[in-house]
This record gives structure tokens, C-alpha cells and sequence, in this order.
């Protein structure tokens, strides 16, 4: 076991990742080392910014598919300039279904960096720039923390900044977290932190504070995986470190963990009272959508593998989903894997194990759905081990047979991937060529340049992203709006040409691609892209929906209406009611022709065809809305409204008089979202959700009149507020503890 006890000046040695007291090396030239020292961190860096901008020069919408352009970029600009403008970015009614912020819980409400973010892109035009330096500034942030935490586990700073690289360069996480998925990719950025900082609790080298902090980022990032990441993680180190016998560290642990729970019931608690009216179901099912097979590990070398999977419709990925790097099988025989024979690594092991275990499981449980989101997560500790092995240096005895067991790995890798998508069997030659290529160009320059390893998988990481980005320049598994680049085209477009409250009736089908999107977009935008303009659109992209307003108008997860939409927007509510866009408090009616043609319909009564062109007919209403100030739609009942004012988005005040006996009700062009309260001369009133998930109040018939004041706040707001204070003052508490008890002596 000499190997898994070396030390070097460039890595960590067994005392060292124990925490034990080390000497400081004192190099003769301190500049020089130090600089050395800082090399293999500041090549990862480099390496990671050349692996994140190699994609948008390939494709300038690859950080544009799918959720990207449709909901996040667009929702989180918004949000920025909420913040910008000192208003509350909980809730936004102006986009409707997609504009619950804090009950969808994917958009960092209440993560600091992810606001600071929200607001940097309210900036930029560029679109595509702002999601590449989001997807960026991420990418950089896991590259550090995976190299971090390998350091912390005694891996030599090489290897450490080699599989940095690695993690944020995989299949999963490039092509699918960092283009489409950005709360994700944050969620998993933080990981290694709260890692890193759990085990240095552990070995008691600092207190809980930072575990809270790293693991408050983590759950407040938008990804609800991340709960059970921080969970599992905190309970391996404790497993990792309970023969240590360290009673103060375990408490610590525990204190540290019930903090960042307590801040992600924080979190989710409206998520999961607002998806009470939404169609998102907390069954527990296998439909086999997105569930990882335990084969698929087996391509995590294969540059062009695309695994057997069920999403969104196709039963194989658009994408090299289950890839990590081109060297990790491969090398496998050359490694010294007898360096992992240390407790240390149980924590590692437990970690592994659990996740993956997640991974294969149901498709959807309780609020998880699409386990294999977890790959990433599945492949850290790997990481952590691989790191470790590398800085052992390879074995180059009995190379024949080693050198055969590489050719097998490469050879079966390839055929796994052929199998699964014969159609690709020129791209998985390429890939199978380059691989084989590329293992003997490794092992023969670490037998001769040992200290080369390292910068050598790392150059040779871009060179098989390079060409895998030739073959897949974006993921093909997810839409490809083909949206525009500018902001400020959005706004010239839209902002002055669609007034007030627009409904937007597109297909179900696809958005148009290529030179079709060019004439669609000079009337059209998709899922929530509304917002860039600032236009209030009905039909925008919600991940928890609204089931009656999507009812009423036929409205999907993403926005697009069926045809079927337009006749339902002119049906009566019930029996001398409004009809149901004027109920929505409509000014603007938008209709792609393809889906209907309204151009010889029976003008609805109120409404004038204003314009049409090659893609759409547009309808507007011919007389201002009664209460053009506020958000009230209609009055039912003995009562008549003298004012109705909208103070702020979450606040409306409505001055009315009672005119007869009898109860009465008030509409409003909002939804209904759990939170909502009335209130009369401080006496609270009925609120409910009518036609189309509409905010209904009803006044009794005791109450003459009077202001009617109309708020919203996150459902349960007081018991979030304690459950975040007490949450917040345990792990305050707990780091004030430690260092009055728990902290070693110097």
C-alpha cells in the first residue's frame, strides 16, 4: 500500500485529508511554487471557459433550446427587472399561469446569487450571450468545487483540475443541464461545496455556518433533487467519519442539516400548496420517461453513445446524455485502484450507491419526476475517486494485457452505442477510432512525461468535445425555437404593437425552424417569450399550470392553445355572463391561420379584425375596458364599483356601493392562485376561483360597500416566515456553538 501513502508538494497527503496538522513547505524560489502551485487551477479554468464557448461558436442557440428561451431566460430577465424597479418578483400577474414564481420554485427566488444573475441579464440584449455567460459562470463554478473537493479527499492538484474539467464538460451537463436546464446546473454547481464543507465539519477543520450557507445555495437553486443531494451527502460523511468517535462533529452535522431543511421547507412550502390547482401530479408511476438503465454507464466513455431512453416523445436521446469522458474506461486498467482501499472513500461508496439507486428509479415519485436529471450526480463521486487514482500515476507493467483490456472497453463501448442507434454507425467508428487513438497517446506520453498526464487529458477533453460538437452542435432531444437573438427585436416587434391583455392562439405542433421562424417571429412568440417585450400574454409557459384556466382555453404546459380556442373565447361564462374573454379582460386576440382562420368569422361582438398578415389575424376590442386602471372584469350582483385601482401587482383596491339586497361578486383578470385574500373595513372576504381559474370575491349581502382591499401573499407566508427564522437561528446557533466548544485547539 506504499502508492496510497505518497506524498508530494503537489498533492494532499493521508494526515493532511484527515485534518492533521501538516508542516508547511517552505520551496526555495516561494514565487515560482507558488505559481506552479496555482497552474493546474488556473489551466482548468481556461480549460472550462474553452469548453463552455466552443458550443455557442458552433451554434450560437445552443444555450437557447428548449426551457432556455421558452421559460427561464425570459421569466428570470423579468425577475431582474422586478428587482430593478423595487417591486416584489415573488408573483407576477401579468404572466399569468407562468408568472407564480415562488410556487413554481425553479427560478431562485430566494437565492442570492441567482438574483444577482437575474438582474446582470436584464441588461444584455444578446440573448444568446446572456445564457452563455449564465451557463458560464455556472459550468466555472462546478469545475471548481468538483476540484476542490477532490483536493479535500487528498487527490494531487492535477488529477483535481483534470476531472473539474471533466464534470463540466459531460454529456449531461453540457448539453442538457447548460443548455436547457440552468436551475439544475446551479443546483449542481453548489454540490461539491456543500461536500467539501460537510466533511471539513466532519474533521472538525471549521464549523457548521458554511454547510448551512453551501447548503442553503443548494436547495434554493430551483432544482427540488438537490433536497435529497444535500440529505444523502451529510448522512455519508457521517457515516464516513463515525469511527472517529467525534461526538461534537456529529451534532454538528445533524444541527447543519436540520438548518438547511427547515430553509428548503422554506422553499417548497407554496410549491407545494400553489400545485394544488395545477395539473402537477404528486403520484408515484413508471412510464419509463427519463429513467437511467444501469447499461448505460457502460457508454460513459463513448463519445457518440445515445442511450435507449423514453423522452419527450422519442425512445433514444438527441444527445451523448450518458457520456463523462473519453478516458475514464479506458484507462481503467492502467490505474492503480488499490489507492482507494481507505476509510476515507466510504462516504464516497454511500454517496454512489444511494444516488444511483434514485437514478434507476420510478419515473415519477411524490414531486421528483425524470430520474436520470441525477446522472451528474451519479458520476461526482466517481470523480472524486478517479482524481484520487490518477495522482498515483499509471501502471505500465503487462502491457499487453492491459493494453487489450483497453481495446475491449473502447471496442464494446462503441458496438453498445451502434446498437442502440445503427443510424450513427459512421459517427461511432469516428468516435471508436479517436478513442483507441487517443489511449495510446496517453499511456505512452505518461510512460515517458509522467508529470504530462495531467495537461494531456485535458487537452485531449476538448479535442473529443470538439468533435462531438461537429456531430450534435445542439441537443436534438429538445425544442429548437429558433427564437430571435435581441432583446430588443422582441420589444420593437411587440411592445407597441399588441396592447394591454393578449391572448395568443398558436398550434400544438412545433414551432416553425430556419427561414419559417423568420417570418413567424414578426408576429409571434413562443411559451413565455412575451416577456422579453414586456407584453402580457395569457398563454405562457407554466410548469405546474393552472387545470381550470387551462381547461377553459385549451392552453398546454408550454403556451400553445388548439384550435378549438378561439370559439371558446367568445362562449358566455353561464347564463347572462360576459363572455370569457372579456372575463380575462382581453384587449388583444392574436391568431396564428394556420390553426384558424377568423377572417370571414362573425366579428365578436366589441371586437374589430385589426390587421392581418401571412401568419396571423389580430383582433382588438373597440372600447376601453370599464376599469382601465385596475384588473376588475366584471361586477355580477346589486353592487356598483366607483373606482378600482391597482396599487402594486400584488395589491387592488376597489371602491364600491351596494344598490340592492342580495349577494354580489367581483371578477378579476388574475388567477386564482392560493394566497389571495379580501378584505372590507378589516373584515375578510370570500375569495375564489371562477371561470378559467379567475380571482372571484364574493360580497355578502350584510356589507353596504366600502373599500375592498385585494393582496396577495405566498400561501402560508407567517409559518414560512418561522419555519425560514428558526431554520436560520439553528445554524447560527450551531456555528456559535462550535466555536465556543467543538473548535480545536491551534
Amino acid at each position: 500500500m506504499a502508492v496510497a501513502q505518497q506524498t508530494s508538494t503537489d498533492g494532499v497527503d493521508d494526515r493532511e485529508a484527515a485534518g492533521a496538522a501538516v508542516p508547511p513547505t517552505v520551496p526555495a524560489d516561494a514565487p515560482t511554487a507558488s505559481a506552479t502551485r496555482r497552474l493546474p487551477f488556473v489551466t482548468m479554468l481556461a480549460a472550462v471557459t474553452v469548453a463552455g464557448i466552443l458550443p455557442f461558436l458552433r451554434n450560437r442557440s445552443f444555450y437557447l433550446a428548449g426551457d432556455s428561451i421558452a421559460q427561464w431566460l425570459p421569466v428570470n430577465r423579468r425577475i431582474g427587472e422586478l428587482l430593478r424597479n423595487g417591486e416584489s418578483h415573488l408573483m407576477d400577474p401579468t404572466l399569468w399561469r407562468g408568472g407564480n414564481f415562488i410556487g413554481e420554485a425553479r427560478f431562485g427566488v430566494w437565492n442570492p446569487v441567482t438574483l444577482l444573475v437575474d438582474v446582470v441579464i436584464s441588461f444584455i440584449d444578446d440573448l444568446a450571450v446572456s445564457m452563455l455567460l449564465v451557463s458560464l459562470l455556472y459550468l466555472l463554478l462546478l469545475a471548481a468545487g468538483v476540484y476542490f473537493l477532490a483536493r479535500e479527499y487528498g487527490a494531487h492538484r492535477w488529477p483535481s483540475a483534470v476531472v473539474g474539467v471533466v464534470a463540466a464538460t459531460g454529456g449531461w451537463t453540457l448539453w442538457m443541464d447548460a443548455a436547457w436546464w440552468t436551475p439544475h446546473l446551479a443546483s449542481l454547481a453548489y454540490t461539491p461545496f456543500v461536500w467539501i464543507a460537510a466533511r471539513r465539519v466532519a474533521r472538525g477543520a471549521s464549523g457548521p455556518g458554511w454547510l448551512v450557507l453551501a447548503g442553503a445555495l443548494c436547495v434554493t437553486a430551483g432544482n427540488p433533487y438537490s433536497n435529497i443531494l444535500v440529505l444523502v451527502i451529510v448522512i455519508a460523511v457521517a457515516v464516513e467519519f463515525a469511527d472517529r468517535r467525534r461526538p461534537i462533529a456529529l451534532a454538528a452535522l445533524f444541527a447543519a442539516l436540520v438548518s438547511i431543511g427547515l430553509i428548503a421547507i422554506f422553499v417548497y412550502l407554496p410549491f407545494q400548496q400553489t400545485s394544488a390547482v395545477g395539473p402537477r401530479s404528486s403520484e408515484n408511476f413508471n412510464d419509463g420517461s427519463w429513467v437511467l438503465g444501469p447499461g448505460d454507464l457502460l457508454t460513459m466513455s463513448t463519445p457518440t453513445a445515445r442511450p435507449f431512453v423514453l423522452n419527450f416523445g422519442s425512445n433514444r436521446l438527441g444527445f451523448p446524455g450518458s457520456y463523462l469522458a473519453w478516458f475514464v474506461l479506458p484507462l481503467a486498467p492502467w490505474l492503480r485502484w488499490r489507492t482507494l482501499l481507505r476509510r476515507q472513500f466510504a462516504g464516497t461508496a454511500v454517496v454512489a450507491g444511494v444516488v444511483l439507486l434514485f437514478a434507476v428509479g420510478p419515473s415519477n415519485f411524490w414531486f421528483f419526476r425524470w430520474p436520470m436529471r441525477l446522472m451528474p450526480y451519479v458520476y461526482l463521486p466517481a470523480l472524486v475517486a478517479l482524481a484520487v487514482v490518477l495522482g498515483a500515476g499509471l501502471i505500465h507493467d503487462r502491457r499487453r494485457l492491459r493494453a487489450g483490456l483497453t481495446a475491449a472497453i473502447v471496442l464494446v463501448g462503441g458496438y453498445l452505442a451502434a446498437a442502440d442507434v445503427p443510424v450513427d454507425i459512421g459517427w461511432h467508428l469516428v468516435g471508436t477510432i479517436l478513442v483507441l487513438t487517443l489511449s495510446a497517446v496517453i499511456v505512452l506520453g505518461a510512460r515517458r512525461y509522467p508529470g504530462a498526464l495531467g495537461p494531456l487529458l485535458i487537452v485531449t477533453t476538448l479535442l473529443v468535445l470538439a468533435v462531438q460538437l461537429v456531430w450534435k452542435p445542439l441537443n436534438e432531444g429538445v425544442r429548437d425555437y429558433d427564437a430571435p437573438q435581441s432583446a430588443a427585436t422582441f420589444v420593437e416587434r411587440f411592445a407597441d404593437r399588441y396592447d394591454g391583455t393578449v391572448v395568443q392562439i398558436v398550434p400544438l405542433e412545433e414551432p416553425p425552424a430556419g427561414s419559417a421562424a423568420d417570418v413567424a417571429y414578426q408576429d409571434l412568440a413562443y411559451a413565455s417569450m412575451h416577456a422579453i417585450s414586456g407584453v402580457e400574454a395569457v398563454s405562457t409557459y407554466s410548469g405546474i399550470g393552472f387545470s381550470t384556466h387551462d381547461a377553459t382555453l385549451c392552453l398546454r404546459f408550454d403556451g400553445a392553445m388548439c384550435d378549438g380556442a378561439w370559439a371558446r373565447l367568445w362562449q358566455p361564462a353561464g347564463e347572462d355572463e360576459p363572455v370569457v374573454a372579456d372575463l380575462l379582460g382581453a384587449d388583444t386576440v392574436v391568431v396564428q391561420r394556420s390553426t384558424v382562420d377568423t377572417a370571414t368569422s362573425t366579428p365578436p361582438v366589441g371586437w374589430s379584425l385589426a390587421e392581418t398578415t401571412a401568419t396571423v389575424e389580430v383582433w382588438k376590442r373597440d372600447a376601453a375596458e370599464p376599469w382601465p386602471e385596475g384588473r376588475l372584469t366584471d361586477v355580477s350582483g346589486p353592487v356598483v364599483v366607483e373606482s378600482d385601482v391597482e396599487q402594486r401587482a400584488h395589491r387592488e383596491v376597489v371602491r364600491f356601493r351596494r344598490t340592492g339586497d342580495g349577494p354580489a361578486q367581483l371578477t378579476f383578470g388574475r388567477l386564482a392562485w392560493p394566497g389571495y385574500v379580501a378584505t372590507v373595513d378589516g373584515r375578510t372576504l370570500q375569495v375564489g376561483g371562477g371561470t378559467a381559474g379567475l380571482l372571484t370575491v364574493a360580497i355578502p349581502p350584510e356589507v353596504d360597500g366600502g373599500e375592498l382591499v385585494l393582496a396577495w401573499v405566498p400561501p402560508y407566508w407567517r409559518p414560512s416566515l418561522l419555519i425560514l427564522t428558526i431554520g436560520v437561528l439553528l445554524g447560527i446557533a450551531s456555528e456559535l456553538a462550535w466555536r465556543r466548544v467543538g473548535r480545536r485547539p491551534r
